[in-house]
């Protein structure tokens, strides 16, 4: 079957429209919804001292969506904790974030309402090397993710109702912890 030449560029013009409205049923969903694909959750490590030798392991995990910024990541870990080891205490916050040379500070505040931190049940946490050590690896190893694979923050400050935490006896939460000087698990 031949077809004049009009009649065969009419053919070719249908049948390009045709291919291009397949592609657009077919393939441009495809490929407009792969950006949209929701990417498998990543685990966030809780930490725990066993008192028995003194060694870090990890006490479950809590996954987490990467596509939430870091500052969200940290909100749910600290809720975690909060909820797991101090129940009795008001919610670990963050109380601000920043940048330095060294990388990315956060600032957590430990908060109650007792107003002398040494009758506080954050001292008391702190009290004693085995209890005061796990108590460290609770917050602060948990806190600094040290196995995280992912960008992190680099450092730490605990502060007790918005004011840094002074020397303590058995463990140092003065200035910053930082991530590079945690074991891994």
């Amino acid at each position: 079957m031949s077809f004049p030449g009009k009649h065969r560029s009419w053919m070719c013009f249908r049948l390009f429209v045709w291919a291009i409205v397949f592609l657009g049923l077919y393939v441009w969903p495809t490929a407009v919804n792969a950006g949209t694909v929701k990417q498998n959750p990543v685990d966030l490590i809780l930490y725990q001292l066993d008192v028995n030798d003194e060694h870090v392991f990890r006490d479950g995990t809590i996954a987490v969506d990467p596509a939430l910024p870091i500052q969200e990541k940290l909100k749910l870990l600290l809720d975690e904790i909060s909820r797991r080891h101090f129940s009795d205490r008001p919610p670990i916050k963050i109380l601000r974030t920043e940048k330095t040379k060294d990388g990315f500070i956060v600032t957590i505040n430990l908060s109650e309402p007792e107003q002398d931190f040494y009758r506080s049940k954050w001292y008391q946490s702190f009290q004693g090397s085995t209890g005061g050590q796990e108590t460290f690896v609770q917050l602060v190893h948990t806190i600094l993710q040290p196995d995280y694979p992912g960008f992190w923050f680099t450092g730490i400050k605990v502060f007790w109702n918005g004011q840094p935490i002074e020397e303590l006896d058995h463990i140092d939460l003065e200035g910053i912890k930082y991530r590079g000087k945690m074991k891994k698990a």
